[in-house]
């Protein structure tokens, strides 16, 4: 997944899977200079996401549709992009 720079830090997007075939798109955020690790967040959805590939996908808009992240590592907005 692409990685952008957002307000120093980067910020990516991965997917997850449970062992019981639940889904989930994340953003991790990690300062430039390096002086922290990195943070996860998961992405709400308001559906089930029913494949590893379709977390990827939300997980990339996701990142594509922040537009800050603050001081303390945390991205905004997180919205939900397969919204019905």
């Amino acid at each position: 997944m692409p990685v952008r720079e957002i307000d120093g830090f980067e910020v990516w997007s991965s997917a997850s899977q449970a062992g019981d075939g639940a889904y989930w798109g994340e953003i991790s955020t990690k300062p430039l200079d390096g002086s922290a690790g990195a943070k996860i967040f998961r992405i709400p959805t308001q559906r089930k996401l029913n494949s590893l590939r379709e977390a990827q996908i939300v997980g990339a808009d996701a990142v594509a549709a922040l537009e800050r992240v603050d001081t303390n590592g945390i991205p905004a907005p997180i919205i939900d992009p397969i919204r019905d």
